[in-house]
């Protein structure tokens, strides 16, 4: 067991690829998941290891992956354009053409069918081996089921593109490329009514082939429920990551369907977030876990770890972002904490 406050920090890993290596960040630009992402592969990915990014999106915790050791790397990503992207940014980091590898396909069709798993396996000469871990950045954003359109929205229809300033007369190609990349931000976001679509799948699926899972999701999408279900799948946490982010402008709105669906969640007692005012700025927390399958060690108390996170999140719900900062958290556990500057 082990804690660490790192304090206040940069997405540094992210400005690395970006920036610093030119690798595209199209389809999904947060920075903050990236590098929370990036930091549990760190403490978890082993040499020789085989590794299962689901939902790899452009690829860069995926190359992250390979370039901390892993043997073999496989993304899997249903957007076209994400794809060309994760194989772009591969290469502009000089990764060994046998280190990675990229299939199109729905994530939910990967982890619920092992006959779909086992020919893309094959194929990749997979099938023998052992997924050591499978790890995802996934929807997990509370949509409402009849989400009306937000101001500003990139929910954009396709006809209307060609008469936005600056596009008339634009090729067909950039246009269908900028609606792909619109409609895979979308799809990032949308992780159903309670942000627990994807999430539920994970915990409950991946358990039917591989040890280990890690995954983020955001502190207002109902994490006490996510860690309630993990000891029936067979679950114990290894690693917790949480650091305090900004929400993006769009959740900031003061009274629109979105902000109001996500205050009904904290109401009820399943989203968990900050606001400095009532204007703004909201912060939540941006938690990456990491599990195996297990069954908890002796004096592993459940029950205690729940509280415990559950007073952490209580907590910055009235107090903020110093509560990470000033903050510890006694768990059975490696945990490391800290707040995203992104001014």
């Amino acid at each position: 067991m082990s804690f660490t406050n790192v304090g206040t920090i940069r997405p540094s890993i992210h400005e690395k690829y970006v920036k610093a290596l030119g690798c595209r960040n199209t389809t999904f630009i947060v920075p903050k998941d990236t590098d929370t992402l990036c930091r549990l592969v760190e403490l978890i990915v082993r040499p020789s290891t085989v590794v299962v990014d689901l939902g790899c999106g452009d690829g860069i915790p995926t190359i992250h992956a390979a370039a901390c050791g892993a043997r073999r790397v496989l993304g899997v990503e249903i957007s076209a354009l994400a794809i060309a992207n994760t194989r772009t940014n591969a290469g502009r980091v000089s990764l060994p053409a046998s280190a990675l590898d990229v299939v199109q396909i729905d994530m939910l069709q990967f982890l619920g069918h092992r006959s779909v798993r086992d020919e893309i396996f094959a194929r990749l000469g997979l099938l023998g081996d052992t997924v050591d871990l499978v790890f995802s950045n996934p929807p997990y954003f509370p949509v409402r089921a009849d989400p009306a359109p937000r101001p500003g929205s990139d929910d954009v229809p396709a006809q209307a593109l060609a008469t936005v300033p600056g596009l008339l007369g634009a090729p067909d190609t950039l246009i269908e490329r900028i609606v792909a990349t619109r409609s895979s931000m979308m799809a990032a976001e949308d992780g159903g009514p309670d942000g627990l679509r994807f999430i539920r799948e994970l915990v409950t699926c991946v358990p039917q082939f591989a040890s280990r899972l890690a995954w983020l999701q955001g502190s207002y999408s109902s994490p006490l429920i996510v860690l309630a279900s993990l000891p029936p799948s067979g679950w114990i946490i290894e690693h917790l990551v949480a650091y305090a982010a900004r929400f993006g402008k769009y959740a900031m709105a003061r009274d629109t369907p979105q902000s109001r669906h996500l205050n009904a969640l904290r109401d009820d007692g399943r989203s968990f977030f900050w606001n400095a005012s009532p204007a703004g700025p909201h912060w939540f927390i941006v938690l990456g876990f990491a599990v195996r399958r297990s069954k908890p060690p002796a004096g592993y108390d459940w029950n205690a770890v729940i509280r415990a996170l559950e007073e952490l999140l209580r907590t910055f719900t009235v107090k903020g972002p110093d509560t990470l900062v000033h903050g510890r958290l006694d768990l059975p556990f490696a945990v490391e904490i800290g707040i995203y500057d992104e001014s």
